[in-house]
């Protein structure tokens, strides 16, 4: 049943409009409960020595979701960061989501930014939550972008789309409401 999700007739929408945000943020409190909740955030993931290590997803006080690595409770590794509108990082105008690398919670390494519309706005390395080479991205890479996709089963898929195919760092969450 999961393979299926490639077969079904499909809708994409532009990446994360408010309602879509509001789902998103709903469904993972509603699909994967409470490990650490307080006021200011939500944790769900591995826990190691009473520190946030390994797989995770953690929604913020400031509205951002992150779904990756996880290292004594930052990011570290590989994850997906979901912006909430108006926010943006430093040299990136128009940025909604970033998947790549991270090193002690900030952005290093390669790493990919997508606009609301699911547009890959830069593609390349970071430095200290920074676009290193020029911003926005000189060359075009039509078939790659970001895409909120809802099935006509009840499969909702959120993630990168490479080549055409449903593939990249991505969050599913199955009819049967797992994530």
């Amino acid at each position: 049943m999961k393979n299926s999700l490639l077969l079904l007739i499909i809708v994409t929408f532009p990446v994360l409009l408010p309602a879509q945000e509001e789902w998103l943020s709903s469904a993972l409190e509603e699909s994967l409960g409470y490990d650490t909740h307080n006021k200011k955030e939500w944790y769900k993931g591995q826990i190691l020595k009473k520190e946030r290590t390994g797989m995770g997803i953690l929604k913020m006080k400031d509205g951002k979701i992150y779904i990756g690595d996880l290292l004594k409770g930052k990011m570290n590794g590989t994850g997906m960061m979901l912006s909430p509108i108006g926010d943006k990082i430093s040299n990136c105008k128009e940025y909604a989501i970033y998947v790549g690398n991270w090193k002690q919670g900030i952005k290093s390494g390669k790493g990919t930014c997508y606009n609301r519309s699911g547009d890959i706005i830069y593609s390349g390395n970071f430095q200290n939550n920074a676009p290193v080479e020029t911003y926005p991205s000189q060359e075009e890479i039509l078939l790659n972008y970001f895409s909120f996709i809802e099935c006509d089963n009840e499969e909702l898929y959120l993630g990168e789309i490479k080549e055409g195919d449903l593939n990249g760092y991505r969050i599913i969450r199955w009819e049967n409401g797992d994530i």
